[in-house]
């Protein structure tokens, strides 16, 4: 799994390529691994990757490898802390924003149908 992470920090391969990987990385099979491993790896490397990749190699990265376990307030905090400068990342960091406000929603349901299965 360390190889194909790796392939998706690069600009080597097609993000049509690594949009498939993808779909088999983002496995639940994978889970302990993903939570455990590359989830706080998944944030340490979003910054760097974003001066490393092309534009549409690093959206694809942050849209397609972000988080899909349920601690979703611990996720929040991650994207909430990414700050991405220059002219270039403007339309990066909307995303992601936009990113934080689905996480968000997912959250408030949550707390929503907790209250009401009581």
């Amino acid at each position: 799994m360390a190889d194909i992470y790796t392939g998706f920090k690069s600009n080597d391969q097609s993000v049509t390529v690594k949009t498939y990987l993808a779909q088999g990385w983002n496995n639940l099979v994978h889970s302990d691994l993903l939570i455990n491993v590359y989830k706080p790896q998944f944030f340490i490397d979003l910054p760097i990757v974003s001066t490393k990749l092309l534009s549409n190699h690093f959206q694809f990265f942050y849209s397609n490898l972000k988080p899909i376990d349920d601690d979703l307030q611990s996720t929040i905090d991650s994207f909430s802390e990414i700050n991405l400068q220059g002219s270039d990342m403007i339309g990066h960091m909307n995303e992601i924003r936009k990113i934080i406000d689905t996480y968000r929603l997912r959250l408030n349901l949550y707390i929503a149908n907790s209250m009401f299965e009581k």
